[in-house]
């Protein structure tokens, strides 16, 4: 809504609400390079630097703070000019590490020893994940998205194909962290529904 409208509270909404994701899950973080991507040309590059500058500075002032709040054991200290990470944390995350790799053996992940890369993790989010219709439905949204040539669809596509590549390379492929993907894929799913019954309306009548 930013990219749309140019107002500073839909900046301040998303880094409260990026905070907040962060003190839940630390995977939230893969949600921020497009997010700055919609901040920093939302302004014609040069001419309004300082309008993007200070939208930077809001943004992550409030994703910092938020975080704090939410997520306090998330930094070494109290200190909020301390911006130090938890020692705990980096061990933890250090330990998961090395327990989702297969040469640990670690029971529960032995199950993903032999599960093909990228093939399996697009099987489960189009038939189990999203449903078959709604998974056709985000890739025919996407295609008229490069079509119509609609900036913003295309660039959360881009986001949407790294983010699945990545995820979908590592050595556990559990659904349920491709989860982030959904929202986007049903805007896709809703930008071809409504494509399709702009250029036809008998389309509308057939699908309902």
């Amino acid at each position: 809504r930013f990219w749309l409208f140019k107002k500073i509270q839909y900046i301040m909404l998303s880094s409260l609400f990026l905070g907040i994701a962060l003190s839940s899950k630390i995977s939230g973080v893969f949600i921020l390079p497009l997010n700055l991507f919609f901040i920093f040309f939302s302004f014609p590059l040069f001419r309004n630097m300082l309008k993007t500058i200070g939208a930077l500075f809001i943004y992550f002032l409030i994703l910092y703070l938020a975080t704090r709040v939410f997520d306090p054991y998330l930094f070494k200290n109290s200190n909020p000019l301390d911006l130090a990470i938890n020692p705990k944390l980096k061990a933890s995350i250090e330990s998961l590490s090395y327990l989702s790799n297969k040469d640990a053996w670690f029971p529960p992940s032995v199950q993903w020893i032999n599960k093909p890369a990228i093939l399996f993790s697009l099987y489960n989010i189009s038939f189990f994940g999203i449903g078959l219709p709604s998974f056709i439905f985000s890739l025919t949204g996407a295609y008229y998205a490069i079509k119509s040539r609609k900036i913003i669809l295309i660039i959360a596509g881009v986001w949407i194909l790294f983010f699945f590549l990545y995820q979908s390379t590592r050595f556990i492929q559990t659904m349920r962290y491709f989860i982030i993907l959904y929202p986007f894929m049903a805007i896709f799913s809703g930008f071809c529904f409504w494509y399709m019954t702009k250029k036809s309306p008998i389309i509308l009548i057939l699908l309902l």
